[in-house]
């Protein structure tokens, strides 16, 4: 993840609700930004060590921005959707 600049790692075309989690595996501050709807989002900081975990309606994108040590931070991060009955 570069330094101040969103990343998108996850987008869909048929956003589902279902569950989002972030893991910090180095030295720095995450954000995570997940987009719910055009112009809506959750956001929440992920610190040094931490696992965050998001529950949120229908999941449009997932952004993570990372403010590292020379603009790099290592992490995880699951998604698991919630099947449409």
């Amino acid at each position: 993840m570069s330094n101040s600049t969103p990343h998108v790692y996850y987008l869909s075309s048929a956003p589902a609700s279902g569950i989002v989690r972030v893991t910090n595996e180095t030295k720095c501050t995450m954000r995570a930004i997940i987009e719910v709807t055009e112009g809506e989002a959750v956001e929440g900081v992920i610190e040094q060590g931490q696992q965050v975990s998001f529950d949120v309606p229908p999941i449009r994108r997932l952004s993570i921005v990372g403010s590292g040590e020379g603009g790099i931070c290592k992490g995880r991060f699951v998604i698991r959707l919630r099947r449409a009955t």
